[in-house]
């Protein structure tokens, strides 16, 4: 009978004797798999982090301990979504991904000629699941989010697919040889010792439903043994980023004789030192590579995984094999929780990490970096986006469409990376195909004319000035003393500024308290005046509003649209200053651009989080704002929109674009 989706340790105990040993087994150290969590710790002794997970240990009166997420309270799902980034995959988009690598797999295959017949060169590809949690790109005995099971026909997991090829063309007599072939073709490594059991578990579940959907029986108790000793190899414990046992580097201690002491000199590991995947000197992760026989058993020889990175070549039958898997696919880590600190990015490392194991890489992670965005490094996002190997497949605004009560601010994307294939630079991405067409036809015009370019920043104070009349201040403002920007909650920390205006050396500071816009007054003496707006007309904008949805406006409300702003008035780090102009009239005429569909569109290539930095406007064309403009300025924003629709010569199809997606402001 199939397995349930949750599949009892006790029932394997009880059904097939010495089975969940094979399971358990890490062949990196020779020792059983260990939790790598905390999750278990209130079980006692034996359910530490660094403890090996045993028989005993998820058996009898605890062999129920061990369960797949989707079965998991609430609670435990969330805490394990923040500490150790736990967010798992759909059963649809398994399949919208594993049906990429299918289409790829096919394309590779055209004109190939060797011994094999296609479906046997289909179960022969090697793939690979990083970070993979319960497996389910390699198996989808159930969905992982909902616990729902899927009958084996509708399956999609690469092990599933290569099964019913297995099912379809293998004559009975090679059933056994090529359904272990399949198996010993799909690979897996993850971080979590009971994540890991539970994908093992359901490969091998995986294996008898599809021998019991084609023969209606059981294997015989040596095939199931011989296909959890591959299942064993294949799927392992790894930190991917290090390519060893987790948390298994450590710091190397040499004690040398002193003439009057001993000198005990400690050395950090080389590879977390210098953040070189193949220096680290934890455990190397070991795996075998499995090989076509004359019987059902696979040939194989034993490699590390690290050797898949420097691609070398192992020799096997006086024949050498390249290390390398067909197709790398996945849903990688996020970011890393770090206590006290803003979160740190994981999922560029893994990126890269994949990238060097296999020349195809089928990732969903989020897309904030395709608009040069987030907490990854500017330079790796701009190296991505100038990859000419890299594709998005599908971008997804809005990530709770994918992972459901997940807020990943600026959506998540679907990439594939082929070294094959050529498809060009990415360069700027957007996820409208009538906005990409709007881009180019602007940004072939802006050149260095670009309305981020008269963008002012916060104004700051004269430190000298202020400290010798308020020396307690130094206290307060950050670095030391040293913090001269009038930061966003300067006007409730500094006790100097005023509600209303008591001489004429006093000027107006917009900022905001309570997330309101107020004004508060200080003494010009205090500012430093030296590359600002200060004395002119201009415009401000918030620097943080809205959620990045292209054309949004009702978040706006919460801390006022764009104003126009009179000269003698400054703002704090809550504001950005556009333009610096003589008059009243020109700063009107910006402020009405500003609003305008138009250059709220032109926002929208590049803004796509709540931040709203100068650098974000650059695809927005400055405009000469004068009366000799080319824009009759006079004239109400939606004519305005219609003359800038015509001066940059857009299409029908795009003025609607425009006027459909975009929101007019009040």
């Amino acid at each position: 009978m199939s397995e349930p989706i949750d599949i009892l340790e006790d029932r394997l105990l009880h059904d097939e004797p010495g089975l969940l040993e094979v399971l358990l087994v890490d062949h990196s150290t020779q020792k059983n798999i260990f939790w790598a969590t905390d999750s278990y710790l209130a079980e006692g002794e034996g359910y530490g982090w660094h403890d090996c997970i045993t028989v005993s240990a998820i058996t009898g009166k605890y062999g129920s301990i061990i369960m797949p997420r989707a079965l998991k309270s609430r609670d435990e799902q969330q805490r394990r979504s923040r500490q150790m980034a736990e967010v798992f995959t759909p059963a649809w988009l398994v399949k919208k991904m594993n049906d990429v690598i299918d289409e790829e797999g096919s394309h590779a295959q055209d004109g190939q000629k060797d011994e094999f017949e296609p479906w046997q060169r289909y179960v022969l590809t090697m793939e690979l699941e990083i970070t993979c949690g319960e497996a389910p790109f390699l198996t989808s005995r159930y969905d992982s989010v909902t616990a729902e099971p899927i009958p084996v026909e509708e399956r999609v997991g690469l092990l599933d697919r290569k099964l019913q090829r297995v099912n379809k063309f293998a004559i009975d007599a090679e059933w056994t040889r090529w359904a272990l072939l399949a198996l010993a073709n799909v690979y897996g490594y993850e971080w979590q010792g009971d994540n890991l059991l539970l994908a093992r578990e359901a490969l091998l579940a995986t294996f008898v439903e599809y021998h019991e959907h084609r023969f209606g029986c059981r294997p015989a108790s040596e095939t199931i043994r011989k296909a959890a000793e591959i299942i064993a190899w294949n799927v392992w414990q790894m930190d991917g980023l290090k390519a060893v046992v987790p948390a298994s580097c450590h710091d190397e201690k040499r004690v040398d004789a002193g003439l009057f002491e001993t000198i005990e000199t400690i050395t950090p590991c080389p590879g977390c030192a210098k953040d070189d995947v193949l220096a680290h000197n934890g455990q190397r992760c070991r795996l075998r590579r499995w090989l076509p026989s004359a019987t059902d058993i696979p040939d194989y020889f034993e490699c590390n995984y690290t050797d898949f990175i420097t691609k070398k070549y192992k020799t096997y039958h006086k024949t050498k094999r390249l290390m390398r898997f067909d197709f790398v696919v996945g849903n990688p880590p996020f970011n890393e929780l770090t206590e006290g600190t803003s979160d740190k990015t994981l999922y560029d490392k893994f990126m890269d990490e994949a990238y060097k194991v296999s020349s195809k890489v089928l990732l969903i992670t989020p897309g904030r970096f395709l608009f040069n965005a987030g907490k990854t490094p500017k330079a790796w996002n701009e190296k991505m986006l100038a990859d000419r190997h890299l594709k998005v497949l599908e971008y997804y605004p809005k990530s709770d469409t994918v992972f459901t009560d997940t807020d990943i601010t600026g959506g998540v994307v679907i990439t594939f990376h082929n070294l094959t294939q050529d498809y060009g630079a990415i360069g700027v991405f957007t996820n409208h195909a009538e906005l990409n067409s709007i881009y180019k036809k602007v940004a072939s015009e802006i050149s260095d004319k670009s309305l981020a370019n008269i963008f002012y920043v916060q104004n700051k104070f004269k430190l000298d000035v202020l400290f010798k009349d308020y020396p307690q201040y130094k206290k307060i403002l950050g670095s030391e003393g040293r913090e001269r920007r009038l930061t966003a909650s300067i006007l409730y920390q500094l006790d100097f500024f005023k509600e209303e205006r008591a001489s004429q050396d006093d000027i107006c500071i917009i900022g905001l308290i309570n997330n309101k816009r107020v004004k508060r007054y200080l003494d010009i003496k205090y500012l430093d005046l030296e590359n600002t707006n200060l004395y002119k007309w201009k415009v401000l904008v918030p620097k943080s509003n809205g959620s990045g949805a292209l054309g949004e406006v009702e978040s706006t409300q919460l801390i006022g649209e764009p104003i126009i702003v009179e000269p003698l008035t400054g703002y704090t780090q809550s504001f950005l200053g556009i333009g610096a102009f003589e008059t009243e009239e020109e700063a009107q005429a910006a402020y009405k651009y500003v609003v305008s569909k138009f250059a709220r569109t032109m926002l929208g290539v590049l803004k796509i989080t709540q931040d709203n930095p100068p650098e974000k406007w650059k695809y927005v064309p400055l405009q000469d704002f004068s009366s000799s403009s080319d824009i009759d300025w006079s004239q109400s924003i939606q004519s305005i929109d219609s003359q800038l629709y015509d001066k940059y010569g857009l299409s029908e199809e795009e003025r609607n674009f425009i006027e459909t997606h975009v929101k007019e402001m009040n």
